[in-house]
């Protein structure tokens, strides 16, 4: 059985100007996979490019693949339950309920969820958007989730509770690669599989206790 996504001689541009030179690297299936880095390096275009966003490769042939993305572009008049229904809707082909989501959120995500449902997103906090966007895609089952710095802009016990779904999606078999610069991310996924960017390299790859070791927290 193949336990590794491959990635060779990558090379990765942002108007013409190279982010990623030639670079190497696998992730790791069934796992969380952090792609790590400081601000600017390329996390966001190197997932851009996996994903198939700016490149014609099929790096996950064959598997169904959630890429999301830091900014969703949303009509701002649209209320909770639109983003909710607007995401699901091409994989539930019906509008979800509220009283539906009791069955996979926590009784603390209910209630917030049943806070922000009818209200504008355009009045939610960037908390509030991220949270809800994420975890509307997080609904959908998939193979393989690629997610952009899910964290930014969301408190700490939201952060928590986001993290536990993300655990529950890779104990049912699918793949998660995350982008982060948090070092709180890290700790929150001790066997996780750490890929790291440099100045335009891969500058390690391993695992978590390796990672540690050398001291590489930024």
């Amino acid at each position: 059985m193949d336990y590794e996504y491959n990635f060779n001689s990558i090379t990765v541009k942002r108007n013409q100007h190279i982010i990623l030179n030639n670079v190497s690297f696998n992730f790791k299936k069934n796992k969380m996979n952090l792609l790590l880095g400081r601000n600017g390096v390329g996390k966001s275009s190197l997932l851009d490019y996996i994903s198939g966003l700016t490149s014609n490769n099929n790096f996950f042939e064959g598997k169904k693949i959630i890429y999301i993305m830091q900014g969703v572009p949303v009509l701002s008049t649209a209320k909770g339950k639109d983003i909710v229904n607007l995401i699901t809707g091409v994989n539930y082909k019906k509008n979800i309920h509220l009283s539906y989501l009791k069955e996979f959120l926590s009784a603390d995500e209910y209630k917030q969820m049943k806070t922000i449902w009818n209200q504008q997103f355009d009045h939610l906090s960037l908390g509030q958007r991220r949270w809800l966007t994420i975890i509307s895609f997080l609904l959908i089952n998939a193979d393989v989730y690629l997610l952009d710095e899910p964290t930014a802009g969301i408190d700490i016990e939201n952060t928590k509770r986001l993290f536990t779904k993300i655990k529950n999606k890779i104990e049912m078999g699918s793949t998660v690669i995350m982008t982060t610069h948090e070092d709180s991310d890290i700790s929150s996924f001790r066997d996780a599989w750490i890929v790291h960017l440099k100045d335009t390299k891969i500058d390690f790859e391993g695992s978590t206790t390796k990672y540690e070791k050398e001291s590489r927290y930024e």
